[in-house]
């Protein structure tokens, strides 16, 4: 009687033990490495709710929307994008020779005239300019351009960063077009018309969103690759009056 009483308390123990360092992995508890038996099991994974389908949802959000679940790599720095314009107004003494000036500066740095608009009310001969150049032109053409006038009522210049802007466009863009590719997926299985009808709407609403953010990302590209200058000249007239 003592003898199965004494294996009953041994086996009570072991048991307590067990349940102890079972809790203790389980709640993250630090264990010596002697600690950990031969054998014990790996953790398993929590099993997948009931009804729980792999693809859960048929439109994903293009924030969370990560194809396979697989973790996505790190995204590389995107160089600095910046928009730069200048605003420039200059007085100049002989209208003609400066416009010739203006030409050739504009034409030695690869330049073109977006818009130009040439006006005289008598007392003063103006002219509206939009200059585009290259971004890396842009602060050598604004200092050649302040100089041909005698004399500058002001310079203006901007620079506006669109970086942000810019990486989230291409993000959103990237993943826009990994959902349209599994409504696409999708499309190809679907066997009834409803079906068919379904996903091809949704892929026509997709497809637009997409057309609209490469609309946006090629002119953000434009902008930052190409700076704009608006430069206003003129040359004050000497006003006679008209005969009566």
């Amino acid at each position: 009687m003592k003898r199965i009483t004494l294996v009953a308390v041994l086996l009570a123990v072991l048991a307590t033990g067990c349940s102890q360092f079972q809790e203790k992995s389980s709640s993250g508890g630090n264990s010596a490495p002697g600690d950990m038996t031969a054998g014990s099991a790996a953790p398993q994974a929590a099993p997948r709710a009931e009804g729980e389908s792999k693809d859960k949802d048929l439109i994903a959000d293009e924030k969370t929307f990560s194809p396979g679940g697989a973790p996505q790599p790190a995204q590389k720095k995107t160089a600095a994008k910046i928009i730069k314009t200048a605003n420039l107004e200059i007085r100049v003494e002989d209208y003609a020779s400066s416009r010739k000036t203006v030409q050739q500066r504009v034409d030695a740095r690869q330049g073109y005239f977006q818009s130009e608009q040439e006006s005289n009310d008598g007392y003063r001969l103006q002219n509206s300019l939009t200059i585009r150049v290259e971004t890396g032109q842009f602060d050598p053409l604004v200092d050649e351009l302040a100089g041909i006038g005698s004399y500058v009522h002001h310079k203006n210049i901007n620079a506006q960063d669109v970086t942000e802007e810019f990486v989230d466009l291409e993000t959103r863009l990237k993943t826009k077009r990994e959902v349209e590719q599994r409504y696409i997926d999708i499309l190809r299985r679907a066997n009834s018309i409803p079906d068919i009808l379904s996903v091809e709407g949704a892929l026509r609403q997709i497809r637009e969103e997409i057309e609209a953010k490469e609309g946006r990302l090629r002119y953000l590209s434009d902008q930052v690759g190409y700076s704009t200058i608006h430069l206003v000249m003129y040359q004050q007239l000497d006003h006679q009056a008209e005969p009566g």
